[in-house]
């Protein structure tokens, strides 16, 4: 190991004997400048071609430098323990444009078969091992405003002659079915936010806010991203005599949490061939409308899509259109008394009444979907 004063290099220290807790070997010098590279300490280990192992359960290290912190059962709360760390110190500023850390892994010229210029690695194989994290961050400063700038940063651009910093495949590279997580707003628990599932597709750990937008087509114009809150085919008619419920949805409290935010309802039925009458009623939470009022339905499929937006806070207008396949006929029109509390959950259902003739399954609700629509 060598030494230096403010001249340079001097020669070269022998430590002899053994180190113990408590001893040191401290390279001191005056400030240094010029071009020269300096360090306090400097090794180096060449390796041979033949070096090392080729066994696979009997691997061996070789390091330029090694450090190996030992011990069991610490009981102590309040120490900074390490292999090996690397500070720096440099205070007020630094007009030097590469790099400034704590500690640099560097991958030398063409040496192409490095895994990383930074490995974290799994060791000991006699027993399960449980680290926290392969890469980890903590802060020991008590002043508020102190923080990084970036978690990880893995942007660079190009400085003097050198390139930017680019990726051949990928910036960043997880398992299949590994989550991305984040923290919730209370900090008490992690939350998965999204992977790429086992069928190579993006899946959604939670929803996504409302105000997320995707790009519509080339344009400048953004669309609201959209969705099936519900969808329903296990089919339900009529029984007997009277108003009966058929397909019902309990739209959640704040759905409709900002004005123009709405849903649209698209539900499908059949009538008995038995040429009687039927009245079919849209219940939108306490308001009403009936879509078929003792109507002559003879074997008609009828499909009804129905559309309501929130104008102002327990505000809402809607409209409906409705096809009839015995008549193959079209209509539509307003929907009446809409002026639900939107902080508390709507019921939406469809009834259905055999009117002329009491029969079950005189009117059959097929299907509902309902979709959010901004």
């Amino acid at each position: 190991m060598g030494w230096a004063t403010g001249s340079g290099w001097q020669g070269t220290a022998v430590v002899p004997g053994t180190l113990t807790v408590g001893d040191s070997v401290v390279v001191s010098s005056a400030t240094q400048s010029g071009s020269a590279a300096f360090q306090a300490g400097n090794f180096d280990f060449n390796v041979g071609a033949a070096y090392g192992s080729s066994t696979a359960t009997a691997p061996v290290y070789g390091a330029g430098v090694m450090g190996n912190i030992i011990g069991s059962a610490l009981t102590a709360t309040q120490n900074i323990l390490a292999g090996v760390i690397g500070k720096y110190d440099v205070t007020t500023s630094n007009a030097s444009v590469l790099g400034k850390a704590g500690v640099i892994g560097q991958v030398g010229n063409q040496a192409n078969s490095a895994d990383a210029a930074v490995l974290a690695l799994l060791g000991g194989d006699t027993g399960t091992t449980t680290p926290g994290a392969a890469f980890g961050v903590m802060s020991m400063n008590s002043t508020a405003a102190s923080q990084f700038g970036f978690g990880l940063d893995l942007y660079r651009a190009a400085v003097g002659s050198y390139q930017p910093v680019a990726y051949s495949t990928a910036a960043i590279r997880v398992p299949n079915a590994a989550w991305i997580m984040g923290r919730n707003a209370a900090d008490s628990a992690n939350v998965n936010m999204f992977r790429i599932d086992t069928s190579n597709l993006i899946a959604a750990g939670v929803a996504l806010n409302a105000s997320t937008t995707v790009a519509g087509g080339s344009g400048t114009g953004t669309a609201t991203l959209v969705g099936v809150l519900s969808a329903n085919t296990t089919a339900v008619g009529n029984v007997g005599s009277g108003e009966d419920d058929l397909m019902s949805y309990s739209l959640p409290a704040n759905t409709l949490g900002a004005n123009n935010k709405g849903i649209r309802i698209t539900a499908w039925f059949s009538t008995a061939g038995d040429n009687e009458t039927k009245t079919l009623t849209f219940y939108f939470g306490t308001g009403s409308t009936v879509m078929y009022s003792a109507s002559a339905l003879n074997n008609a499929p009828l499909m009804i899509t129905i559309i309501i937006l929130r104008t102002a806070s327990n505000d809402q207008v809607g409209f409906y259109n409705r096809y009839n396949g015995q008549t193959d006929a079209y209509s539509g029109g307003t929907l009446e008394a809409l002026a639900e509390t939107d902080t508390a959950a709507i019921n939406i259902r469809f009834t259905g009444t055999a009117v002329s003739n009491p029969a079950d399954n005189a009117i059959v609700q097929r299907g509902m979907v309902v979709e959010m629509l901004n």
